[in-house]
């Protein structure tokens, strides 16, 4: 008590008197409907747009194809009518051909590459593509290379003529005969996912004509993490690094390990 005021009493302000400087705001007009917890069971969009309560429909379908309570997303980004679920499956239905477009187009674009990258095209050096580590250790002069193993990623570097100026870096899956950490149809997935990636990017259906330019991707190990898979042109895949990467899958990522591929 301090000059007859209990100041222990609430203070009621008006709500406009609040302004960005204050962490406490009203976060919704309204509660959500209780019947909004059956939105999660509809897998259609028509399904999804029938739920009601009481009250009235309480749901809608949004662009990740999830139904959800019309209380937790602004209306323009729901489908919430039969009308709206048609434009919206059709839309889902021409993206679907986008995407089997794009990967068709990586697998014909990977097959080109695969025998650079695998270590079986004619007339390959000793140290040109071969990104398997079998492959690379095939050849007997590859085996003086300096060998650093990421055993959670499956990743390896191999370093050539250490600290000289002409110091090469190489990096492979790791397929090793007594220890495989990946099957060579998983190194498949991987790189057709990292060329779809670049694909739509370039929003084209053929990879850059280039020896040089490189671009890295993030795509998804089967080891339970992303990795970093560099793309160069049209000519080779990749590690772009032996560590995991926290960059979404599809994004692009920062290849820290120094390598390029030889094309001859």
């Amino acid at each position: 008590m301090a000059d007859g005021i209990d100041q222990s009493m609430d203070i009621l302000v008006p709500i406009s008197w609040c302004n960005s400087n204050f962490s406490l705001r009203p976060q919704a007009l309204f509660a959500p409907d209780p019947a909004e917890q059956d939105c999660a069971k509809q897998t259609t969009c028509n399904g999804c747009i029938g739920v009601r309560s009481s009250k009235g429909l309480v749901c809608g379908f949004n662009i990740s194809g999830q139904c959800v309570g019309r209380s937790t997303a602004s209306p323009d980004s729901l489908a919430k009518t039969p009308a709206e679920c048609k434009a919206f499956e059709e839309k889902q239905r021409q993206e679907h051909e986008k995407d089997a477009e794009f990967t068709k187009n990586a697998k014909k674009e990977w097959e080109k590459i695969k025998p650079h990258v695998f270590g079986t095209e004619k007339g390959q050096s000793n140290t040109s593509g071969r990104h398997l580590a079998t492959a690379l250790l095939k050849v007997p002069a590859n085996r003086k290379a300096e060998r650093n193993k990421n055993e959670e990623t499956g990743i390896s570097i191999f370093t050539f003529r250490v600290g000289r100026p002409n110091q090469k870096i190489k990096t492979t899956w790791d397929d090793d005969v007594e220890d495989p950490k990946y099957t060579h149809d998983q190194v498949d997935d991987m790189c057709v996912d990292a060329i779809k990636a670049v694909l739509k990017m370039e929003k084209s259906s053929e990879l850059p004509k280039s020896h040089t330019k490189v671009i890295s991707i993030s795509v998804p190990s089967p080891r339970g993490m992303n990795l970093c898979i560099s793309v160069q042109g049209n000519t080779s895949v990749f590690p772009g690094s032996i560590r995991a990467t926290d960059v979404a899958i599809g994004q692009p990522c920062i290849a820290d390990a120094g390598a390029v591929d030889d094309t001859e």
